[in-house]
């Protein structure tokens, strides 16, 4: 990618080379390089720019990352080249190196947004990297990217590493020591060599064997809650009661306070389905109970949780934690994949839904007396009936009419109405024998007339554009005025009240004119 970048991007765009096709987007003009801390990026983004003869130009999260900053010595640096020194005669490119993109703080504000502005427009290479993928702050800049992800090296390598680079330094690494201090250190490289150099500052003898260093690896090892994931923490709560203490459980609830209740809650009747007692499994009566105690524990759970959001008692967070720990003693099984919580997806549903029961129920207010809930319940089927009648006979402009008549659109009828409606799910849906052509010959015939919002108002008040003229002073009636045969009247005497105050101000200059 940074070999053929000049060749994809810049000169000619008739001579041009048009990258192949891929999901990781390698005509893109950055490049993202994600993957866990201490792995290298940084060092082999560096490298492989050197090696190429580029010049490296590199911002971290020490550096101001904000909008203004990037816009003004970001883009300078984009648009030109090297000034400091050659390389075979010729001039060295640059390659700007972003690092810790995730990283973006309140005070980066608008930093990623210039970012992915100047990305459109860059004549330099750009090479972003960051810790966490999935993070928000990276998701918009990963489409304007090439996506290389790297993954943590096997233990085996890095520990043959650790062991020539211990040999270079003087100092002797037996190879099982090797591997249980990557091990402990969750393959991080950086943090190995960091616990090397540790090493040989407090011990004179030159040497490192496997006793040595399981006698000190709780001082140089990684935090293990640091290295588990979400799912991790779930597993150690459902399946971790009898192999971890409750303290370890507890640290794992706050991995992620918000989210580990939903995820226990998600994955706990799977835990006590895999429940034993003295190595037989648990009877179905026995699993029932386990469930059922759980089940009031997340019950309790809830209400912690509700006490704490809506009062701000945060003091109560630690007592929602135990709570939840116990669930997975309760079930007293073992649950080797938890499942991410789906309540999320059925809220974002739920509230979709209530948004468009409310509007519907507002712009049927001139044709349904009813409310939000009763609209759905009682109103949408029938309604959905009627209107769609007329296209399933062959009358597409039957449709219409009714559409328009209920101040409805067309994505109300295909998409809002049979989602909203509530029928038996073996059913098929109402639109299911009407094929592409029918549904085209609908769509353009819809498309081809304009439709009035009556939905918006009373059918007794539709706009009605009108210009008037009075044959004293030629004075005309705004376009945008709402006329209504009821309120003809009231309309003139305002127009009365506006010739009056219009031929005020002609007095005026006359009473002056007295004053002189």
């Amino acid at each position: 990618w940074l070999d053929q970048w000049e060749r994809v991007h810049l000169g000619d765009p008739k001579k041009r080379i048009k990258p192949k096709h891929e999901p990781q987007n390698p005509s893109a003009r950055a490049a993202l390089l994600s993957g866990p801390p201490g792995i290298g990026k940084s060092t082999m983004a560096a490298l492989l720019c050197e090696q190429r003869g580029f010049e490296v130009v590199e911002y971290n999260a020490s550096d101001t990352r904000s909008k203004k900053s990037i816009e003004g010595g970001l883009a300078d640096a984009l648009g030109c080249g090297s000034l400091f020194g050659k390389k075979g005669g010729q001039r060295r490119r640059r390659c700007v190196i972003m690092d810790e993109v995730d990283g973006l703080s309140a005070s980066d504000r608008g930093g990623s947004a210039a970012l992915i502005k100047l990305i459109k427009t860059t004549a330099t290479p750009i090479i972003c990297i960051c810790n966490d993928r999935q993070s928000p702050k990276v998701k918009s800049l990963a489409n304007h990217c090439y996506d290389l992800r790297c993954k943590r090296p096997m233990k085996q390598i890095v520990a043959k590493r650790l062991v020539a680079v211990a040999a270079a330094e003087g100092l002797t690494l037996e190879q099982n020591a090797a591997e249980l201090l990557v091990d402990s250190c969750g393959n991080d490289i950086r943090q190995c060599l960091n616990a090397l150099q540790m090493w040989t500052q407090s011990n004179a003898s030159g040497k490192a064997t496997y006793g040595d260093m399981k006698g000190r690896i709780s001082a140089i090892s990684k935090d293990e809650m640091q290295r588990a994931s979400t799912f991790d923490a779930a597993k150690m709560i459902l399946s971790d009661h009898q192999r971890k203490s409750h303290i370890d459980r507890v640290e794992a609830f706050f991995h992620d306070y918000t989210a580990m209740p939903l995820m226990v809650q998600q994955s706990y009747i799977q835990a006590a389905m895999n429940a034993k007692e003295g190595g037989k499994p648990l009877s179905q009566l026995g699993k029932l109970e386990r469930i059922s105690e759980a089940a009031e524990r997340l019950s309790d759970v809830d209400l912690i949780d509700r006490r704490i959001r809506q009062d701000q008692d945060w003091s109560l967070l630690p007592l929602q934690a135990s709570t939840t720990v116990g669930v997975g003693a309760t079930v007293g099984g073992f649950c080797m994949n938890p499942q991410f919580s789906q309540w999320f997806g059925k809220n974002s549903t739920t509230q979709k839904n209530r948004r468009q029961c409310a509007d519907l129920s507002y712009r049927l207010g001139h044709r349904v007396s009813a409310g939000r809930e009763a609209v759905r319940r009682d109103y949408l089927g029938p309604l959905l009936r009627h209107v769609s009648a007329p296209l399933l006979g062959g009358d597409a402009s039957g449709t219409i009419e009714r559409l328009d008549a209920y101040g409805l659109s067309r994505d109300d009828l295909m998409e809002t109405l049979p989602d909203l409606e509530l029928h038996d799910k073996d059913k098929p849906k109402l639109f299911a024998s009407l094929d592409a052509k029918a549904k085209s010959a609908f769509t353009r015939a819809y498309n081809s007339v304009g439709h009035s919002a009556q939905g918006l108002q009373p059918a007794s008040m539709v706009v009605k554009k009108k210009r008037k003229k009075s044959s004293t002073d030629n004075m005309q009636v705004d376009d945008d005025d709402y006329v209504s045969e009821e309120d003809e009247e009231e309309v003139d005497v305002s127009q009365l009240f506006a010739k009056k105050k219009r031929k005020a101000p002609s007095k005026k200059p006359a009473a002056r004119k007295k004053k002189k």
